[in-house]
């Protein structure tokens, strides 16, 4: 049900970043739901005023999806000093799962990135590359796994 989404991104000259927004518009437009993205930067002292003037400018979103987590870390601290709830007044959701995300309360729902699957492919491919067997860079998409947790909520009213 939620109709009012923000992106929350770093840069769009950042492949993996433009791969998430990419995806996500795809999808949400594939269910004619819409969403707007919020480039917050790469510097964390730039990343909170970004975010602030974008909320500031905007009515305020139901649900964010983080795309990096300096982005969700900027995000949960202005949520609470707007006095916002999660997940009751907005849903957060994060892409890319960290431990300190199991001491939240409530829990953040994220998608995990296949680390492990990930770096195993990176050795495969640099060994290849170092015996001698290894083509033309190309790029390798691995699966990435939603874990929603318990602080999905409905948009309110």
């Amino acid at each position: 049900g939620h109709r009012r989404i923000l992106l929350v991104g770093s840069t769009p000259e950042l492949p993996n970043i433009a791969a998430r927004i990419a995806g996500f518009q795809a999808r949400a437009a594939a269910r004619g739901v819409g969403a707007q993205v919020a480039f917050c930067g790469l510097d964390t002292g730039a990343m909170a005023a970004r975010l602030t003037e974008y909320l500031d400018a905007n009515p305020t979103p139901t649900a964010i999806f983080s795309l990096y987590l300096p982005g969700l870390m900027a995000t949960l601290a202005e949520l609470r000093s707007r006095g916002l709830r999660r997940p009751q007044d907005v849903t957060v959701v994060s892409f890319d799962d960290a431990d300190w995300m199991a001491l939240s309360s409530p829990l953040i729902p994220a998608v995990g990135q296949p680390v492990r699957a990930i770096g195993l492919e990176a050795m495969r491919l640099l060994m290849a590359r170092i015996r001698g067997q290894g083509a033309a860079p190309r790029a390798h998409a691995l699966t990435c796994a939603y874990d929603p947790r318990d602080a999905i909520a409905p948009p309110p009213g």
